[in-house]
């Protein structure tokens, strides 16, 4: 049974551990191992934990919310033993001895994000990229826009736009409103 378990743990792609009640390292699994590029439990426990949180101090938060509800799941950006930063999404629960009610260990498993992270920003960027675009054509016609309603308006012909399908006149400058002899809101309706 035990070999069978380990045989499992060891062989899937999510990092798994298991820390004791005061949040000491007591298991990894072989992809908990490469996750960090750490050759053994012993070498990663060598290592102070917060070491391993590209931010140390998100670690603190984590334990006090684990105490507090027994369980956290969160996203956070951590560090490999070579120094390279990656995306985890690490989710922790709290097992109780069922008659005490204490903590007797908690179990815990990291997935490797990164490259869905980068797929955000790229999307965040892109986004960004295009509502600014969008921004600078909009204000582009609205120029365009403005110059052309400035040439209708002070042309010297009688301009008019008509509407074939609803018969009515959209737009008229001034020569067309002295022409005419209507005013513009009259010619407009």
């Amino acid at each position: 049974q035990r070999l069978l378990l380990c045989s499992i743990a060891d062989n899937i792609a999510e990092a798994i551990y298991r820390t004791g009640p005061k949040h000491d390292l007591v298991y990894v699994n072989a992809a908990y191992l490469r996750l960090f590029g750490y050759g053994s439990l012993e070498e990663v426990r060598s290592v102070p934990r917060e070491r391993l949180y590209a931010n140390p101090k998100d670690r603190t938060p984590l334990i006090e919310q684990l105490a507090r509800t027994g369980r956290f799941t969160q996203e956070l950006e951590f560090v490999r033993q070579d120094g390279r930063r990656f995306w985890g999404l690490i989710q922790s629960v709290a097992i109780r001895d069922p008659k005490s009610g204490e903590v007797n260990y908690h179990v815990g498993s990291i997935n490797d994000i990164t490259e869905r992270k980068r797929m955000e920003e790229e999307l965040r960027q892109l986004n960004a990229t295009l509502e600014r675009r969008v921004a600078e054509r909009t204000a582009e016609l609205s120029a365009s826009e403005a110059r052309l309603r400035t040439l209708v308006e002070h042309a010297p012909e009688a301009i008019v736009v008509f509407d074939a399908h609803t018969g009515q006149f959209v737009t008229v400058n001034e020569n067309a409103v002295s022409l005419l002899g209507l005013n513009r809101e009259t010619l407009l309706k």
